[in-house]
């Protein structure tokens, strides 16, 4: 299923992280606040993490990231500007 993942990752991480990934899923899926902390505060470090694992499963996968996601918006130009925004307050 991933032909190009990292030497040593055995099944338990892989596990984890997609478990990380669908609880992230539930989380859109439910409409929740993805860039704010439990107490309000703006936080995308989450956020982030989640799409940068999204990102590395793609790759395990031996599909190309950038031409996958060709013409769509990715969260990193998002995540850029809410981190400019908070530098802002």
């Amino acid at each position: 299923m991933f032909p190009k993942k990292t030497l040593g990752l055995n099944q338990k991480d892989i596990y984890d992280d997609l478990d990380r990934i669908r609880l992230f899923r539930n989380r859109i899926a439910h409409h929740e606040a993805l860039c704010f902390n439990r107490s309000g505060r703006i936080y995308v470090d989450y956020v982030q993490r989640i799409y940068d694992l999204v990102v590395k499963y793609i790759d395990f996968m031996g599909y190309e990231t950038n031409e996958l996601f060709y013409g769509v918006e990715t969260p990193v130009s998002t995540i850029y500007k809410i981190k400019e925004l908070e530098a802002a307050i």
